[in-house]
């Protein structure tokens, strides 16, 4: 059952037990307003990063258990080619990965890319308008500390700051990732991800129960793991 997880584990647990660790590591921190700290900018980005990949493993997975969500996508117009080299490169497990060979080629970098595969397949949407717009800024925040060192660009000023402000921040002032901005974010990412697995999971089975499918008591199993999600705060 567990070669269907992405490492042996559903993706919900493991981002619950990685964004959990971040906690952890930031928690001796005494938040200060405009003093910047690597650990916390760090944390910011390895947030985002274990959130794109918890969308990617979790839908991997759900195709592993379930490969019949593959003609759903088909008739969405989403590109389900594989090389036929991989598949016998994964024999004889290959069944049980395809999944896994499948979400290589799909790119779940921002909410709206995440929405359409995810509608595609279940149907359900990650990201509703407000969730969309705050995870946008997440990504914005995330892509200025890795591409820019965090220095505002003058893009990055005009979707934050009034105009008049703009001279002064752009390429001087830098973003600063507080412990409260952090935190929030994580909680943010607790939320979507806890209602992502849930929803997510009660979809294929009624996917399963509309089309008669017949699922083995190993793929039953790994579709009930595919909900848990306990949350960073409750790990451990």
């Amino acid at each position: 059952m567990l070669e269907y997880f992405s490492g042996g584990v559903p993706a919900g647990i493991t981002l619950c037990s990685q964004l959990h660790d971040l906690r952890e590591l930031v928690a001796p921190i005494e938040d200060a307003k405009r003093v910047l700290n690597p650990l916390l900018e760090v944390c910011f980005i390895g947030a985002v990063a274990h959130f794109e990949a918890f969308f990617k493993d979790h839908f991997a997975a759900s195709i592993n258990i379930c490969p019949a969500l593959i003609q759903k996508l088909r008739e969405r117009q989403i590109n389900v080619s594989i090389d036929a080299a991989d598949v016998i490169s994964l024999e004889p497990n290959a069944f049980a990965k395809v999944g896994f060979l499948l979400t290589e080629n799909f790119d779940f970098g921002t909410p709206k890319k995440i929405n359409i595969f995810y509608s595609a397949a279940f149907p359900v949407t990650p990201f509703g308008n407000a969730d969309r717009l705050k995870y946008e800024q997440v990504l914005n925040e995330r892509n200025l500390l890795v591409h820019h060192g965090g220095v505002y660009t003058l893009q990055f000023c005009r979707q934050k700051f009034a105009k008049m402000d703009i001279t002064n921040q752009a390429f001087y002032n830098s973003l600063v990732v507080t412990k409260k901005r952090l935190v929030k974010v994580i909680d943010f990412m607790d939320d979507i991800a806890e209602k992502t697995c849930s929803a997510t999971a009660k979809k294929l089975k009624e996917f399963v129960n509309q089309n008669g499918l017949a699922l083995s008591s190993e793929q039953i199993k790994a579709v009930d793991y595919l909900a848990t999600c306990p949350g960073s705060k409750n790990m451990f």
